[in-house]
């Protein structure tokens, strides 16, 4: 029996009143500017069977993951390990998490859990004999370093568009566009993968949103056709964004771009309007890639995966202290006790949410995070998911050391264990080493993860 393949998605949008994901302050939905949905790709070959499922949220945590999975395998027999569960990385979504602000609506959470592994379950139904092809594009005009070297030496993250105290950027960008083409073989086009490093956080305010990715798969859909299912895999940008702090000149723009938007060079970066730009470029990208797009023989699927025990950083007492008296929380007081404080119109808002993150680790009696890597492989493609937001250098030291020909570096990808940065970025400070909930694992983790996932990828390319 030759490759077959089934795709499938599902709207995921919550109520309105429902609190976003991804700020220090409390925001509520207020409108829909466009619909948030889970999309669904299962591959089968010779009785083996993998699923990846690409959601539009800010992350999901291993126990949600393991959840969806575990739903999933009983409705289509894939094994839960043949499963990655990946977010988009949308600041405009709900809250599934407990992390810096905002409180989890459980109904809405016991129906996203249901409905993503529902969609496995369509997309396995829907299998039909099918082709893979696959190429690589570049689109640097979109990625930039947001860590920056400022003039007195010190390192901000995002320290404004046209600030003239920054000297140079930080770190690398990954230019890089992996783009998957999974086609019946009546030529109808079942899904497209897209694996690029840029962080999604573009549109902003209190309307829902599947931002950039969202317009990407819609500007693609219009063009292959309807029901094509396009699963936006986030590389590796806990360090990268779309924001250009210097300006760019208009002759550094695309001939393309400039022709139907001769504004892009000084647009605001941010909002709607900006997502759209992005979302349109993307997927402009993705559709010329697959226009070159090399067949990949698929003679087998081969699935790695491994789990690390990583140690958690922790506070010093004097923070600690600091903490409480920054808080007012007095003696025998738990910081879980102010989890239904919002701190939005408060002047000390970011201190106060930092203050509450450190006192939460305390608290929490595990001092470790056990973190699975995960290579999903099918001929000469691999997939490498990490559980974490991984700063840019870990996902180009793995597709540099990667024995596949065309390999992507999925982030969130089956949990959520917080920034990765590199170890120096801890004595250089800003906003992602800054120890939180979101940010909690000791320097020597980025090595740990490049070299687990070099590992599973050598095992993979074994077979």
């Amino acid at each position: 029996m030759g490759l077959r393949a089934g795709s499938a998605r599902v709207d995921i949008t919550p109520p309105l009143g429902t609190e976003l994901a991804g700020y220090f302050n409390v925001r509520r939905a207020t409108g829909v500017l466009d619909r948030i949905h889970g999309r669904a790709m299962v591959l089968e070959f010779d009785g083996e069977r993998i699923a990846i499922v690409s959601a539009d949220l800010c992350m999901l945590s291993e126990g949600q993951v393991a959840e969806v999975r575990s739903r999933a395998s009983r409705g289509t027999g894939i094994p839960e390990g043949n499963i990655m569960v990946t977010s988009t990385h949308i600041h405009t979504g709900p809250v599934t998490m407990g992390l810096l602000s905002g409180s989890v609506n459980s109904d809405y959470l016991e129906n996203l859990i249901e409905s993503l592994a529902g969609v496995v379950v369509l997309a396995n139904e829907r299998l039909v004999d099918a082709e893979v092809a696959c190429g690589r594009g570049s689109l640097p005009e979109l990625v930039f370093n947001r860590r920056y070297v400022m003039k007195d030496g010190s390192l901000r993250t995002n320290p404004g568009r046209g600030n003239p105290d920054i000297l140079k950027a930080a770190g690398p960008t990954d230019p890089g566009v992996l783009a998957v083409h999974i086609k019946a073989l009546s030529g109808k086009t079942l899904a497209i993968l897209v694996n690029y490093a840029n962080h999604v956080d573009v549109v902003g305010g209190t309307m829902i949103s599947a931002d950039f990715p969202g317009v990407m798969a819609r500007e693609i859909e219009a063009v292959i056709g309807e029901g094509t299912e396009t699963l936006y895999l986030m590389g590796t940008s806990g360090n990268i964004n779309h924001i250009d702090v210097g300006r760019a000149a208009r002759s550094e723009l695309r001939s393309e771009v400039l022709a139907t938007d001769p504004d892009a060079a000084i647009a605001s970066l941010k909002g709607y309007d900006e997502a759209k730009r992005i979302g349109r470029m993307l997927a402009g990208e993705v559709l010329k890639t697959l226009g070159n797009a090399k067949p990949i023989p698929v003679s087998r699927l081969v699935v790695r995966k491994k789990s690390v025990e990583i140690k958690r950083r922790a506070a010093s007492s004097e923070e600690l202290a600091r903490a409480r008296e920054l808080l007012g929380i007095h003696q025998g007081m738990k910081a879980s006790e102010l989890l239904g404080i919002d701190f939005t119109n408060d002047p000390l808002l970011v201190e106060k949410v930092y203050a509450r993150e450190i006192l939460l680790l305390d608290e929490d009696e595990r001092k470790s995070d056990t973190l699975e890597f995960q290579v999903l492989a099918f001929g000469d493609v691999a997939l490498s998911g990490i559980p974490a937001e991984a700063f840019v250098e870990i996902g180009l030291a793995i597709k540099q050391g990667s024995p596949f020909p065309f390999t992507g570096v999925v982030t969130l990808a089956n949990g959520a264990a917080g920034y990765i940065p590199m170890p120096w970025s801890f004595n250089e400070g800003g906003y992602e080493p800054r120890l939180a909930r979101s940010s909690r694992l000791v320097p020597e983790t980025a090595g740990i993860v490049i070299d687990a996932c070099l590992g599973l990828l050598r095992e993979a390319y074994r077979g």
